[in-house]
């Protein structure tokens, strides 16, 4: 069974994101920042990590690339609602791809199992 974290500030969004991929067989844990989920990677092995960045979380490129070169195995999904300001810089930062808010159940099913069944492209 693939294992997800979810690092996610709105408690509402977690849950749905949580059911969603829970009813779909994967195991799932949730935080609400990206700190957290430093926190979480170091104590757990996880497939792959949905991060949302925010305002709340102005630090969240370096948090990335802290979790890209301690764990570049770690499969990455960045979520925002402003794709204008963040998608480059995560990609650049080495997320597989970038999914912006507001998504549907399909398209977060679609982007958890492409990068899941995509071969990794980054080595360490």
């Amino acid at each position: 069974m693939k294992r997800i974290l979810v690092a996610e500030a709105s408690e509402v969004v977690r849950k749905v994101m949580q059911e969603i991929l829970c009813h779909m067989g994967f195991e799932v844990e949730c935080v609400w920042s990206a700190r957290g989920a430093v926190r979480m990677i170091q104590f757990s092995d996880y497939d792959l990590l949905i991060m949302d960045f925010s305002v709340q979380s102005a630090d969240s490129v370096q948090v990335l690339r802290l979790i890209k070169k301690r764990w570049p195995k770690l499969r990455v999904i960045c979520t925002s609602a402003d794709p204008r300001l963040y998608r480059d810089r995560f990609i650049e930062a080495g997320a597989e791809t970038f999914l912006p808010k507001p998504f549907d159940t399909s398209g977060l099913l679609d982007a958890v199992n492409t990068v899941l069944k995509t071969p990794m492209s980054r080595q360490s």
